[in-house]
């Protein structure tokens, strides 16, 4: 079985961020991802758009982690996420 990393990009555009996700969000492969999006979602005022197309498996802690920012960022106030 071939190792499949989990990896993120964030795209800042105009009007909104764009958070893409890629490889296998599970548990023992997100925590560096887990620091750098509840960062992103501390540190700007941003609406967000999460981008999973190039996910290929998700389990629960990966599952958790963008509830957890959905969560985070919609505490804020106006901030969307779609």
């Amino acid at each position: 079985m071939k190792y499949v990393e989990a990896n993120v990009a964030v795209h800042e555009k105009e009007s909104y961020t764009v958070i893409e996700f890629s490889g296998h969000l599970e548990y023992g492969k997100i925590e560096e991802l887990k620091k750098k999006i509840q960062e992103k979602a501390s540190n700007s005022e941003s609406d967000y758009i999460i981008d999973m197309q190039k996910v290929t498996n998700v389990d629960s802690t990966g599952f958790g982690m963008i509830v957890n920012f959905a969560k985070k960022v919609s505490m804020r106030g106006s901030q969307k996420f779609h």
